[in-house]
């Protein structure tokens, strides 16, 4: 069997094509792109500091409109997975600020990461933060009741005042209900006695 020339042409054509459109996507290479994460490299418990990533393609060109994420790993009860701090689109520089507030103690790898688009591909960059501190976090509120402008005598003498109400609502419609009763003779053929 002999093939013809530029038979092959076709079939690889045909093969690229049915691959588009199997999977929806087109097949050629995308550009590669750099992300570079910059962050100071020490920082206290609970300080709030800027994060910037920065976004080029091979040519050291910026890339703007591109989404960047930022996240972070980390777990609850026992669950580990990546905790998304963020998620910006790059300026015209391919710069993107996020705000990162330490709230771990120990070394922490902040992680930026570029999806890729129709014209990029994706890019991952990452930087290591060591924290250091001990002090507390959260706020833990002190014992009782706080409203702003309200003494805790002038909210304990309203909440009475309104129980007290709601107390003596149902205690009327208690009785209410005692004196409303009629028997069932009265209540079919009226209080003037039967019906001839």
């Amino acid at each position: 069997m002999r093939v013809r020339r530029g038979t092959w042409r076709w079939v690889a054509l045909l093969g690229t094509l049915s691959l588009f459109l199997a999977t929806g996507t087109p097949v050629w290479a995308a550009e590669p792109v750099t992300l570079e994460l910059q962050a100071p490299e020490q920082l206290a418990l609970g300080d709030k500091v800027s994060v910037t990533a920065m976004l080029k393609d091979a040519n050291g060109s910026p890339v703007p409109a591109g989404t960047v994420i930022l996240w972070t790993s980390g777990s609850f009860l026992s669950v580990g997975g990546a905790v998304q701090l963020g998620e910006a689109a790059t300026d015209a520089q391919g710069r993107v600020t996020f705000t990162y507030e330490a709230r771990n103690e120990g070394a922490v790898t902040l992680n930026a990461y570029f999806r890729g688009d129709s014209r990029y591909g994706f890019a991952q960059g990452s930087a290591a933060v060591d924290v250091q501190g001990s002090a507390q976090l959260t706020r833990h509120p002190i014992e009782g009741v706080r409203v702003p402008g309200i003494g805790v005598w002038i909210l304990a003498a309203i909440l009475g005042g309104v129980w007290s109400t709601y107390l003596a609502v149902m205690v009327f419609l208690t009785l209410i209900a005692r004196e409303g009763r009629v028997p069932a003779h009265e209540a079919l053929h009226g209080a003037g006695g039967r019906r001839g």
